[in-house]
């Protein structure tokens, strides 16, 4: 296989930070059927976000500052947006987030919905004993045979009844058919990390969390780079590099990497984020997978690219007004 079809065709990966109704003392937190549903907390500022955008990893570094008099204890959520089974990148559902509050590991929980078609089918999965967020265990390369049958190893759908099969396929769950694909999972996953953090009165409280994207991908002709990758802010002279770097393996073709992040949320808390910083460093994304050549983004309307390994952009008195697409290209 070509290294670089490695990314496949996979869904982008944004991790928000969005905070949740205050408790005890003002009122419970709002759990939907579909996940937490976040609301506005206006004692507490944002002084400063450090993001640190990179194909392989994601850090973010908050102060918080509580300006009231009195302290604040509410539930905060790093939702990750709506992701379907993504076939060939190295990260498969968030798994490895990690979470420091002033410097030290804080345990956290995971709520996450399985939906088909914009239901909610988590409960008859649940049911059954599949794992929602990893998809039941299933790798397209876990495979076996089992009387003449072919069938996913470790898949935790394998071991179900026939019948069992059958409603999760008239449920547009998992695929039907006597296909090789037959049984693979076709639900999409919402997913959050929460936990119940207090804000002292007039202090200041350091949040830092990390994880590995889900890198989205596209291939196009590098003579339609500016063309078909909406959002990047491709300047003329970077697609101009691009369509004449001989170091491609197939000249005509450019691939591109992307992932998603979620500034808007940010706007739940005291607005302005007093100091904002966006680092965005090319680096590799796995062994099997070409380390990106240049880099591109759209900031306030115009276009950051680099032909080196890093770039970083600042802000002061910075409200989101849009969500951030970070473009990587080889």
């Amino acid at each position: 296989m070509n290294p670089k079809r490695i990314l496949g065709s996979i869904l982008v990966s944004s991790l928000g930070f969005i905070s949740l109704s205050p408790f005890p003392n003002d009122q419970s937190v709002a759990v939907a059927a579909g996940g937490i549903v976040p609301k506005r907390e206006s004692r507490v500022s944002m002084k400063k976000e450090r993001l640190f955008i990179s194909p392989g990893k994601v850090r973010v570094e908050y102060s918080f500052e509580n300006e009231s008099d009195a302290d604040v204890t509410t539930q905060i959520a790093f939702p990750v947006p709506e992701y379907a089974y993504p076939w060939e990148s190295p990260t498969k559902d968030f798994s490895d987030f990690k979470l420091w509050v002033d410097g030290s590991p804080v345990p956290f929980q995971t709520e996450a919905h399985a939906f088909t078609k914009g239901k909610d089918q988590t409960e008859i999965l649940q049911k059954l004993g599949i794992t929602v967020e990893n998809f039941g265990g299933f790798d397209h390369y876990d495979t076996s045979r089992r009387n003449g049958v072919d069938y996913f190893r470790h898949y935790q759908v394998s071991e179900l009844t026939l019948q069992q099969q059958e409603q999760l396929i008239g449920l547009g769950l998992i695929e039907g058919g006597n296909s090789f694909n037959r049984l693979v999972p076709r639900w999409s996953v919402r997913k959050a990390y929460y936990w119940t953090q207090r804000f002292p009165a007039k202090q200041v409280v350091v949040i830092r969390h990390e994880y590995s994207p889900v890198i989205g991908s596209k291939q196009v002709k590098a003579e339609d780079v500016r063309r078909e990758i909406d959002g990047s802010c491709v300047s003329g002279d970077l697609a101009e590099r691009i369509r004449l770097d001989e170091s491609r393996d197939n000249h005509e073709l450019i691939y591109a990497g992307w992932v998603d992040y979620i500034l808007t949320t940010a706007n739940t808390w005291k607005t302005p984020i007093k100091e904002f910083e966006l680092i965005v460093e090319i680096s590799p994304i796995a062994r099997s997978i070409p380390t990106p050549k240049y880099m591109s983004f759209c900031w306030n309307g115009r276009s950051e690219i680099s032909y080196g390994n890093a770039l970083s952009v600042r802000a002061i008195d910075f409200v989101p007004s849009k969500e951030l697409k970070v473009y990587f290209f080889w």
